[in-house]
């Protein structure tokens, strides 16, 4: 009499970290001629390395949103089943206007993690606007730290590109005209670092005694340590060097005095009243 038995083969299955092997038996043991489906599921921020079958790398399977599916059918032999995770990473570039820099975290930058990006206006300018993948930062939202504006980005799953706007800042200015000696002003916006001039014409009855720049009174020596005075007939022309905050302008009159003589031939007299 002559008996026989079904043959099994073994189903070992061999994870690393960062992913998992399921199948669709029972065991981990395998009739001959049967089917069997595997799945190969990474684990979050990690994508398949590389499949090994039986000793040899192995191509011959479906990949559907990062996970892998084998099917088996009709098994003929132990199947020894490996699968190698490796993390996910991402990179984030970033562009951005002369007037400023954008400081990009060391790439890659691994899933799941937390990073900054600082914005560092240049002197005389700030972040006018910023954008991540072409949605708008709301400014109000960075964190001041020092001289730089800082966002967070927390749990990172993609690609991002970054996109920053700076601007050169700009300062009114403002005179306080005097109705008996007017001033002539070229701006009433400037930008900031640029020179800032206003003028006066020669007044019979007055002259300039001092000028106050942001409630400082300066005497014409004073004046120069922060502009120019330059005279052109007439006309006197100040400047303001490299402005860098708003201004405003007042000037301090004096009155001209003229001396007056009289001078009277014999047997007559002449009188005057005033000073």
């Amino acid at each position: 009499r002559v008996t026989f038995a079904p043959i099994l083969y073994t189903i070992i299955i061999d994870e690393r970290d960062g992913g998992s092997i399921t199948h669709t038996l029972n065991s981990d043991t395998a009739l001959c001629g049967e089917n069997v489906i595997f799945t190969i599921t990474p684990d979050t921020c990690f994508a398949i390395s590389d499949i090994i079958l039986n000793g040899e790398y192995f191509y011959d399977y479906e990949m559907n949103n990062g996970i892998a599916t084998i099917n088996f059918s009709q098994i003929l032999t132990n199947i020894h089943l490996v699968a190698h995770f490796v993390p996910i990473s991402y990179t984030i570039t970033g562009n951005y206007s002369g007037n400023g820099i954008v400081f990009i975290p060391s790439n890659p930058v691994l899933c799941g993690d937390t990073t900054k990006i600082r914005f560092l206006a240049r002197n005389c300018s700030h972040l006018d606007s910023a954008t991540i993948d072409g949605n708008l930062i709301h400014l109000d939202s960075l964190q001041h730290v020092g001289d730089t504006l800082v966002y967070t980005i927390h749990n990172i799953s993609q690609n991002h590109f970054v996109n920053a706007f700076f601007s050169i800042d700009s300062f009114p200015i403002h005179i306080s005209n005097n109705l008996n000696f007017p001033i002539s002003i070229t701006d009433t916006i400037l930008a900031c670092g640029n020179s800032f001039y206003f003028y006066t014409i020669q007044n019979e009855c007055f002259k300039v005694d001092s000028i106050i720049v942001n409630e400082h009174r300066l005497d014409k020596s004073e004046f120069e340590t922060i502009g120019t005075i330059i005279q052109s007939g007439d006309t006197t022309y100040y400047s303001i060097n490299q402005l860098q905050e708003p201004t405003d302008i007042f000037v301090i009159l004096d009155t001209n005095f003229y001396e007056i003589n009289i001078s009277c031939s014999p047997h007559g007299h002449v009188s005057y009243e005033g000073t």
